[in-house]
């Protein structure tokens, strides 16, 4: 399919540019499926449906994933807690304002994807 063929070329380029231990390809089920069957030593991160599944973290470590990225109405102490109990790191999608931030800071997040960068750094700096 395209889809394939989009993700073997992606595989081949990152493979030839050497960086297995740098980069990162996130994407729904069958990319996920596939870049493992390509190149299973690529970083991989679970998206999309799965990632609103009550499975999610399961469903990504299954397929080899060692990081979730919840969308950010799912995020919760306890899937942060079972992400870690199975050995993932979890970096929601995403905060842009403060409260949200603090929010999952509490949680026990690993990292926050964000827009505002500067106000994610403020946050952070000011425990």
């Amino acid at each position: 399919t395209d889809r394939e063929a989009i993700v073997d070329e992606v595989v081949e380029e990152l493979v030839a540019r050497g960086r297995l231990d740098s980069a990162l390809i996130a994407g729904e089920e069958p990319v996920v499926d596939r870049v493992a069957q390509v190149e299973p030593r690529l970083l991989r991160c679970l998206l999309g449906e799965a990632a609103a599944a009550p499975d999610y973290p399961e469903r990504a470590l299954d397929r080899g994933c060692l990081n979730l990225q919840p969308w950010f109405t799912n995020v919760s102490p306890e899937l942060v807690v079972r992400a870690h109990g199975l050995g993932l790191t979890v970096h929601p999608f995403f905060a842009d304002d403060e409260a949200r931030m603090r929010l999952w800071m509490g949680y026990g997040v690993d990292g926050i994807l964000t827009n505002e960068p500067a106000l994610m750094q403020r946050v952070v700096a000011s425990g």
